[in-house]
């Protein structure tokens, strides 16, 4: 059988060498990804703090709960595993900021916290940043302001909880989901977020879409600040690391590696695969 030609193997070896260098090294377009330099990706937040970042929960086993603050970006995703590290990260008396679209039922009832919202999204023709979808709302407790993107506005809470977001007297429940205030629907102050204590941590639950996104992170900065009283930032990458791109891009932009390196790496492992193939040959 003939041996392929040796240049046959150079040129797919080049080819696939270019294009992993531009999938790791261009910029992603991960939701919540600190690779992300988009309106909803997290490089502003990761820069802002020069935060630390995990890409599984067993890592918050090496943090020192009481000098960080975690904010936890995949609830949806979060398993009976992964809370079991968040809860542990918690009682030794650690801070998680938390936020989700809907009822949030899943992650606090895990941790025998009770929060009810209601069904409809919250806008605000008065209150607002650009438009009524993105309420500005109010921290008594920490007297900053917050925009948010479509909460949802909390019913009801357990015991522990402390209402720490308020809208204003403007804001009206959109049940309907037309997108517009009808007669009979709800118009008042509503609660957007509460604070939980669990054994010697905090929860914090925020039923909305995430609130430090880069679009949205320098008008909500002071909430942070107030909230992590500086303390270290640690962001939550579990989800978004179980792309292997992704895990490649978060660990040449977050792990000290330089991108270049990285690349290089992957072109040694890619043209050794070649040279072992082509022995085959």
């Amino acid at each position: 059988m003939p041996r392929p030609s040796p240049l046959l193997f150079v040129v797919t070896a080049f080819l696939l060498f270019t294009s992993l260098s531009v999938l790791v090294i261009v910029p992603s377009n991960k939701p919540e990804s600190v690779a992300n330099t988009g309106k909803d990706g997290f490089s502003t937040l990761y820069s802002e703090y020069n935060a630390a970042i995990i890409l599984r929960y067993s890592e918050l086993e090496r943090l020192d709960p009481k000098n960080t603050v975690l904010v936890l970006t995949s609830v949806s995703s979060l398993d009976s595993n992964g809370l079991k590290y968040v809860a542990d990260y918690l009682a030794k008396g650690g801070t998680v900021v938390m936020w989700a679209d809907n009822t949030t039922e899943e992650f606090p009832s895990l941790l025998n916290l009770t929060v009810t919202v209601y069904n409809g999204t919250l806008l605000d023709e008065v209150s607002k940043h650009g438009t009524r979808f993105e309420p500005v709302v109010f921290s008594r407790p920490l007297n900053v302001t917050v925009v948010l993107e479509k909460p949802r506005p909390i019913e009801s809470w357990g015991p522990g909880g402390e209402c720490i977001l308020y809208s204003s007297p403007f804001s009206y429940i959109d049940l309907n989901g037309n997108g517009f205030y009808d007669p009979g629907e709800p118009m008042d102050s509503f609660c957007v977020g509460v604070a939980f204590r669990y054994l010697n941590g905090t929860v914090f639950i925020i039923p909305s879409s995430n609130i430090f996104v880069n679009n949205l992170f320098s008008l909500n900065k002071d909430f942070l600040d107030e909230i992590r009283g500086g303390r270290e930032v640690v962001i939550d990458q579990t989800a978004q690391s179980r792309d292997l791109l992704e895990y490649l891009r978060l660990a040449a932009s977050t792990r000290g590696y330089n991108s270049f390196i990285l690349v290089l790496l992957l072109g040694t492992l890619l043209a050794g695969g070649v040279f072992v193939v082509r022995q085959r040959f």
